[in-house]
């Protein structure tokens, strides 16, 4: 759901609103931009500073220091993958860059993973590796009528190349949104004690604000909540997951990343939705703070911030005793698969 946004306005609205139309529930995208307020400085050339109308902050406007790295980091990125050997000493260490992928996953009566399909993923040494790490996966066995059988499973996912100390590159699978397959309803549902499934949907929504401070920097940002909803459908609590600045705009580092995190906890803690005969129904929330002009189909090299995860989201993904509880992502359409071993970000 891509919102535009201008700090100088009340509240943002959401591109679709002129439609009339419902959208279906997808990964939140809050994209801003700046007013030109006053006159380019004299003796300044055309650039950020000189835009008639808009300030954009998009990726090819930043220093060109910030773009010749991120050149040099990707190029040295795709010709290892093209040769998988050694990176080349002009990417940094400890550069991590994502992109999405999507992989259409057949999966055996047992929940094992015995076919994969990736795309959008470079490089086919890239693509087995990645692939291996998704038939490690185990699911629930997928039933029908009692009985456990075969299921393909459409996933969409982020892919992470991370450059380690010694030049060497860590390939690294994020974890997955599953689709219903073509011709079936999609709809998330939790189940009841019973074994009954009961549909989960969002009824209200409220776009988060991009902090006005960061959008004059340009920065960033990716902000997974862990939200708890309650059986009136209210929020009871809402906690950053994982948090990650976007390209090369991390000026500020965690104080930045405390100000969007607050900005997306108090926009979703206002969320309603539907009452349910559960205690509590957890769930995954991404909120994507992009500025305008940035594509989001490219890699994007990123800075996580590991320190963002609240104690209580660490102890319910990473508990001391006892399974880790499986968490949906509010984006998924499709409840029919269950991911037994969610893959962890190699940083967390």
């Amino acid at each position: 759901m891509s919102f535009f946004h201008s700090p100088d306005m009340r509240t943002a609205r959401p591109l679709w609103s002129r439609l009339r139309q419902v959208p279906c529930v997808v990964r939140i995208t809050v994209r801003c931009r700046e007013r030109q307020t006053r006159s380019p400085r004299p003796g300044r050339s055309a650039g950020i500073d000189a835009v008639a109308k808009y300030r954009y902050y998009p990726i090819h406007n930043l220093g060109g220091g910030d773009m010749t790295r991120m050149i040099r980091t990707v190029a040295a990125v795709m010709a290892a993958w093209a040769m998988f050997a050694l990176a080349p000493a002009s990417a940094a260490p400890g550069d991590i860059f994502k992109t999405d992928a999507k992989a259409t996953i057949d999966i055996g009566v047992d929940g094992g993973v015995e076919a994969v399909q990736l795309s959008g993923v470079p490089g086919e040494d890239a693509q087995r590796i990645y692939s291996e790490q998704i038939r490690q996966w185990r699911f629930e066995p997928v039933l029908e009528d009692g009985q456990a059988v075969p299921a393909r499973a459409f996933a969409e996912m982020d892919v992470y190349v991370i450059e380690q100390d010694d030049g060497s590159l860590e390939l690294s699978v994020g974890r997955p949104v599953f689709r219903s397959p073509p011709g079936t309803p999609d709809r998330i549902e939790f189940r009841l004690a019973s074994g009954e499934a009961e549909p989960f949907e969002v009824v209200r929504r409220h776009v988060p604000r991009y902090p006005t401070d960061q959008a004059h920097r340009g920065a960033e940002a990716e902000v997974v909540l862990l939200v708890e909803v309650g059986p009136s459908g209210q929020v009871v609590r809402a906690g950053v997951a994982s948090a990650a600045f976007k390209n090369a705009n991390w000026s500020g580092h965690d104080r930045a990343m405390e100000r969007f995190a607050v900005a997306a906890k108090r926009a979703v803690e206002r969320w309603q939705f539907n009452p349910s005969s559960l205690e509590s129904r957890r769930v995954f929330i991404p909120v994507d703070f992009a500025m305008q002009g940035t594509d989001t189909s490219a890699w994007q090299r990123i800075r996580p911030v590991p320190a963002a995860r609240e104690a209580w989201v660490a102890q319910v993904l990473s508990p001391e005793d006892g399974p880790v509880e499986r968490v949906m992502d509010v984006n998924d359409q499709s409840s029919r698969f269950v991911l037994l071993n969610p893959p962890e970000l190699p940083w967390m």
